[in-house]
């Protein structure tokens, strides 16, 4: 009940600390939900605050300076593919290259009638959204032409004045940008390992994690 007087910014900054701590004591990671809306059920032992993943994890990167920040996961059909992109890069910049991207899926129904976006070959779709995500990054990274065309989506206009470039040196040559965990079936996890360029080095998730 106490929870649900706060204010979200007074939630925010629990949340803040939380990280910190678990920073503090040695934890590997501090991963956030996705909920665009959450079911009573969720709010009653959580709270009713579920703000939006990037801002709140790009919020924890500088609060924190070691541990690994990450999402659990981003729900991708309702997402642009090249905002979520850019929205991963940003947080990761701001994290010094401490930000794992966990991408999902969604049931018909969230789908549909929540989100308004056709549930349609969910499994293709994911996996080129995914392609489409690294020609993306790849672009950013090395000033590789953007085109992209696939079944579902297209991206072929990237000129250099709105390019946001790559990531800043001061990350360092081995840090990635972005790891990508993909939940399969069966709750499998597979992780990303094309290790084409510092936005997609693939790495292990992390054994001691926190969900705040």
């Amino acid at each position: 009940e106490h929870k649900r007087r706060l204010h979200d910014a007074q939630i925010a900054g629990l949340r803040a600390a939380f990280a910190a701590e678990a920073e503090e004591v040695g934890w590997d990671g501090v991963f956030v939900p996705d909920h665009i809306m959450a079911k009573p059920a969720t709010t009653e032992h959580y709270g009713p605050s579920w703000p939006d993943p990037f801002s709140l994890l790009a919020y924890l990167a500088g609060r924190t300076q070691q541990i690994r920040l990450g999402a659990s996961v981003i729900v991708l059909p309702y997402r642009n593919a090249l905002v979520a992109a850019k929205s991963a890069a940003t947080v990761d910049q701001a994290s010094g290259g401490r930000f794992m991207l966990g991408l999902g899926s969604q049931v018909k129904a969230h789908n549909e009638r929540r989100f308004s976006v056709k549930f349609e070959s969910p499994g293709p779709k994911m996996a080129e959204a995914v392609r489409a995500i690294r020609a993306i990054w790849d672009c950013w990274q090395h000033g590789t032409k953007l085109n992209f065309k696939g079944r579902f989506f297209r991206f072929d206009l990237m000129t250099p004045f709105f390019d946001p470039g790559p990531i800043d040196g001061h990350m360092g040559p081995r840090t990635s940008a972005a790891r990508m965990v993909i939940p399969r079936r069966r709750r499998r996890a597979s992780v990303d390992r094309s290790a084409s360029s510092r936005y997609t080095e693939h790495t292990s998730v992390p054994k001691r994690c926190l969900i705040s």
